[in-house]
C-alpha cells in the first residue's frame, strides 16, 4: 500500500513522530480486506530477505554517516525537528496549507514539546516540562478530558493513566529519555552504502546530501537523501516511495527553542480510558 500523507485522525504519540525522528526503516501497512467469519483465511506473505549490496572501495555506509552524526550531536543541548508528508515534489519547500505537520522539540536532560498543525492553525500541544505532562488539543478532546474541549491546557498525572491507553502511550513519548536524533536503525540498513549527491541549501546551511536505498520484502523501493552540514549535523531527511514524499528538517541549539509549561493547566487524574 504506498505511503500516504498524514492525517489529523492518525499519528497521535508515540506513533505520531514515528518517521520524525529520522526513522531509517520505514514500515509500509500491507492492504487487508476482511470477509465473512467462514471466509477462506488468506496466508501471511512469505518473508523475501533482500540481499545487502557490497561497498565500492572507499564507499562509506549508512553505519559510518549515523557514527559520525552521532559524534557531532554529543554536545548539543536543544533540537527542532519538523516533519510532513506529501506527493513528492519540492519536498524540501513550505509545507501546502492542507499539509499536517509536526514539529517536536527537546531540551536536554528532560524537556519536550510536540505541536501538531495544519496551515495556520494549532491543532495539539504535548508537553514534557520539570517532570510534568501537559496536553492541549486534539489530544485532550479525544482521549484525556473530552468535557474540556480543544481550549483548556491539562496538566496529566501519569499515575492516574493505564500504560496501554492511548494517553498512556502518549504520556509515555514525551517522557521517553532523549537520545539520538534517529530512530533505531537496523544492522542491514548500517551495511547498506552511501553515495554523495552534491550540496544544497537547507536554512541557511549549506548542506552535503547522500542518498542511499532500502527495498521491503515485497520488493518495494524506498529512496532516502539524508544531508548534513560541515558540522555533521543533519540538515533534512526526504524518504520517498510510491510517489509520496515524508520530509523531515533539523535545526539545533537555536535560541528560539524554549519550552515552558503553561500557566493555567487543570489537573487531570484519570481519562476515560482510566
Amino acid at each position: 500500500m504506498p505511503i500516504a500523507p498524514s492525517s489529523t485522525n492518525v499519528r497521535h504519540r508515540p506513533i505520531f513522530f514515528a518517521s520524525i525522528a529520522l526513522v531509517l526503516t520505514l514500515t509500509l501497512s500491507a492492504c487487508s480486506v476482511t470477509g465473512s467469519d467462514d471466509a477462506t483465511p488468506t496466508p501471511e506473505p512469505t518473508a523475501t530477505e533482500i540481499p545487502i549490496p557490497t561497498l565500492e572501495p572507499g564507499q562509506e555506509s549508512v553505519g559510518d554517516l549515523l557514527d559520525r552524526i552521532d559524534a557531532a550531536t554529543l554536545a548539543v543541548v536543544s533540537v527542532r525537528k519538523v516533519e510532513w508528508s506529501s506527493q513528492t515534489g519540492d519536498s524540501l519547500g513550505t509545507p501546502a496549507p492542507t499539509d499536517v505537520v509536526y514539529t517536536e522539540e527537546t531540551i536536554a536532560p528532560a524537556s519536550r514539546r510536540v505541536v501538531t498543525t495544519q496551515g495556520a492553525t494549532t491543532t495539539d500541544e504535548q508537553l514534557w516540562v520539570n517532570g510534568t505532562t501537559y496536553f492541549k488539543g486534539s489530544s485532550v478532546a479525544s482521549y484525556i478530558a473530552p468535557y474540556l474541549g480543544t481550549g483548556s491546557w491539562v496538566q496529566v498525572d501519569p499515575a492516574g493513566v493505564p500504560e496501554t491507553s492511548t494517553a498512556g502511550q502518549n504520556v509515555a513519548y514525551l517522557t521517553a529519555p532523549i537520545g539520538a536524533v534517529y530512530g533505531t536503525v537496523s544492522d542491514d540498513m548500517r551495511r547498506r552504502g552511501i553515495t554523495e549527491g552534491g550540496t544544497i541549501e537547507v536554512s541557511g546551511r549549506t548542506c552535503t546530501v547522500y542518498t542511499f536505498v532500502d527495498t521491503t520484502s515485497s520488493g518495494q523501493k524506498i529512496d532516502y537523501a539524508l544531508s548534513v552540514d560541515e558540522k555533521n549535523l543533519p540538515c533534512s531527511l526526504v524518504q520517498s516511495a510510491s510517489g509520496y514524499a515524508n520530509t523531515t528538517l533539523f535545526t539545533f541549539d537555536d535560541p528560539s527553542i524554549a519550552i515552558t509549561p503553561p500557566a493555567d493547566a487543570i489537573v487531570v487524574s484519570a481519562t476515560p480510558e482510566g
